[in-house]
């Protein structure tokens, strides 16, 4: 099984850093706070119908807008939080610090995944090891 990976932060591109972000933490700063959300779809949407206006060429996809939404949080521009019911700016430190849990429990759930798959592929190393020195007990290697 070959599975494309993708880098999990992948630099900017000029456009997304000059045309997208830009206007991104506009749209986030004026249109949201903590009653008022955007969803992943209706910012996707929004883009996508004005990226012509907003001179940007490509199309605005869902990894785009979790690796600008990803590069705000990392960059320290603005307190973005997400929801089940979307994306919004906010100042209040409670909802900021709840955030920061989830993240860390995000973190020890993916850490568990892999310390899990890791035992796996050790236990899978380990069966191939056994069966290449275990031999059949009847001597029968051949049912042709």
């Amino acid at each position: 099984m070959n599975m494309k990976r993708k880098p999990l932060l992948k630099e900017l591109s000029q456009e997304e850093r000059d045309i997208l972000l830009p206007m991104l933490l506009k749209v986030l700063k004026k249109k949201t706070n903590d009653r008022d959300h955007l969803t992943c779809d209706r910012l996707c949407d929004w883009f996508n119908y004005k990226k012509t206006d907003i001179g940007f060429k490509q199309a605005f996809t869902k990894q785009r807008l979790m690796k600008l939404t990803n590069y705000i949080r990392t960059q320290g521009l603005a307190p973005l939080i997400s929801t089940n019911d979307g994306y919004y700016v906010t100042s209040d430190r409670k909802v900021i610090a709840e955030m920061i849990v989830s993240f860390k429990q995000r973190v020890e759930s993916q850490l568990a995944a892999i310390r899990g798959l890791e035992d796996m592929l050790k236990e899978l190393e380990a069966d191939k090891k056994l069966d290449a020195i275990v031999e059949d007990p009847f001597g029968i290697t051949d049912w042709k």
